[in-house]
Order: C-alpha cells, then sequence, then structure tokens
C-alpha cells in the first residue's frame, strides 16, 4: 500500500512538472508547436511559397524609449506583448511567431495551410491599431503605476510570400522565420508610418522559381 502511495505521489509530481514545462513552452513557441516539442522533437521547421509574416514594432522606438526609464520602458513591453499575445490567441489562423526587442512577429498560413491567410493577417494588424489605442487611452502604466507621457504608437509590415520557420536550440528552444515574406515584413515595419498598415508581396524565392 505504501509503495502505490509513493507511485501517486511521483506521478503528480511528474504531471505538475509536465505542466510547468508546457507553460514554459507556450512562452516561447507558436501554439501549434508546444505539443510536439513536449513530445520531443526539436528542430521542428515549416517552410511554405504563400504565407503571410507580419512584425509589429513601436513606431521611431529610439526617441520613444529614450523619453522614459528603462525600466518603465520593460514594463511597457511587457504589458503590450501581453495586449497582443491575447489578441492573437482570439484571432483564427494567425500565430505569434516570436519576438525580439521591441518586434513581434505573427504569422498565417505558415504553421497550418490556410488559402485566406492575406485576410487574417491584414483582420489581425488593423485590431492591435485598435488594441493599442484603448492600452494608451488606459494609461499603459509602468511598473510604478505612473502613465507613460509619451503614448505608444505602432508600425505594422506585413508581407505575404515564401517563409520558412523552425525551432533552434535545445536547453533554450526558440523559434525563428526566415525568407523573403519575413524580409518583406520587416522592411514594410520600418517603411511604415505609425498607426499604419504597409502590406506588400515578396519576390518570388528561388525555390519557387525553380519549380
Amino acid at each position: 500500500f505504501q509503495s502505490q502511495v509513493h507511485l501517486a505521489q511521483h506521478q503528480r509530481r511528474i504531471a505538475e512538472q509536465h505542466a510547468v514545462n508546457t507553460e514554459i513552452l507556450r512562452s516561447v513557441l507558436p501554439a501549434e508547436l508546444v505539443r510536439v516539442s513536449s513530445a520531443g522533437r526539436v528542430g521542428v521547421c515549416h517552410e511554405s511559397q504563400d504565407a503571410t509574416v507580419g512584425v509589429t514594432q513601436v513606431y521611431n522606438f529610439a526617441e520613444w524609449s529614450a523619453q522614459h526609464l528603462e525600466t518603465s520602458v520593460i514594463s511597457i513591453l511587457h504589458h503590450l506583448m501581453c495586449v497582443l499575445d491575447d489578441g492573437v490567441a482570439n484571432h483564427d489562423n494567425v500565430s505569434r511567431a516570436m519576438t525580439y526587442g521591441d518586434a513581434y512577429v505573427f504569422c498565417s498560413g505558415l504553421l497550418e495551410e490556410h488559402p485566406g491567410h492575406v485576410e487574417a493577417a491584414q483582420n489581425f494588424a488593423v485590431w492591435q491599431l485598435r488594441a493599442v489605442r484603448a492600452f494608451a487611452d488606459h494609461g499603459g502604466a509602468d511598473t510604478a503605476g505612473v502613465a507613460h507621457v509619451v503614448p505608444v504608437q505602432l508600425c505594422i509590415g506585413v508581407c505575404t510570400g515564401a517563409v520558412t520557420g523552425g525551432t533552434v536550440g535545445s536547453s533554450a528552444l526558440r523559434y525563428i522565420l526566415a525568407g523573403p515574406a519575413f524580409e518583406g515584413a520587416q522592411h514594410n515595419a520600418r517603411q511604415c508610418e505609425a498607426n499604419c498598415v504597409l502590406i506588400t508581396c515578396a519576390p518570388l524565392s528561388a525555390a519557387a522559381l525553380a519549380g
């Protein structure tokens, strides 16, 4: 009987640790990849010749961040990313791909084929502009509870075309993107005006031309 109790306790601890590990994976990987990564399949790679990638950045980030304390910058970005995470979870056929610096990268049609990937990404981009206005209207308070003086404005670059995504690393697993659509989205975000979405099509990739 005692051995059965120990076994049950051990199984409960394993289940609790598995739940913790799953939550950690959800914080760094697209939701669709959590299941396969939990099973130990690292190095997962996806490739599409027809997907849409979006890159959301804070408009004129260098100037904006210079007007805030460093702790406020991190706090505001954290809350902003949480808002975008909540939003992507409520939009069909759109996934968060990764984040870097002040950039939030999302995609549609890569992890799962979807004929309406352009419209799905566009709808999420437009939603972000509305959400960030509400975020600013409610203060976007920093950790000290002091509302930031300079409101957050977004510039969103969206590009459709070929893109490849995959997991890299082992102890510090990350998901990254590469390819014309991702590069095009980055370029569009840099060229975009404040509170606007710039959408283009990427040039055909070498693989598409060869096909």
